[in-house]
């Protein structure tokens, strides 16, 4: 049977993870400075707020627009998933930055798999000569 968030699928689970992962990286982060507001919601009010379940499932893990490394998946969907959180602290006003920042991240995505095969490269000739 064929499912599409499968090692061999279309969608990349590094892609699900890492946007939730970043997420909560960054609620952490605003949660210990706690100056009220957005910023003292905890992971999962920020998880279902908004799309950011809809955003995440089905908008970034467009193969299209996704990073083609593994790695860069992970610094992709991590750096989006917190910038949504930036977003959301900055301007309660309008929770619903999911998609500002899933193109944001899409945006970078090739200047991530650029960084990253550079760095894979680099790492090859110094190891192998």
């Amino acid at each position: 049977m064929f499912h599409p968030i499968s090692p061999g699928g279309i969608a990349s689970w590094r892609l699900v993870l890492g946007h939730i992962l970043g997420l909560i990286l960054v609620v952490s982060l605003f949660g210990a400075v706690g100056d009220g507001g957005m910023a003292d919601l905890p992971w999962y009010w920020h998880a279902v707020l908004g799309s950011f379940a809809l955003g995440v499932v089905f908008v970034s893990t467009d193969p299209a627009s996704a990073a083609s490394t593994d790695a860069g998946r992970w610094i992709q969907a991590v750096l989006a998933g917190g910038l949504v959180v930036v977003m959301r602290v900055v301007n309660p006003s309008h929770p619903d930055s999911v998609v500002t920042a899933l193109l944001m991240g899409s945006i970078l995505a090739p200047l991530i798999d650029y960084v990253v095969v550079g760095w894979n490269i680099r790492q090859r000739r110094r190891r192998y000569g």
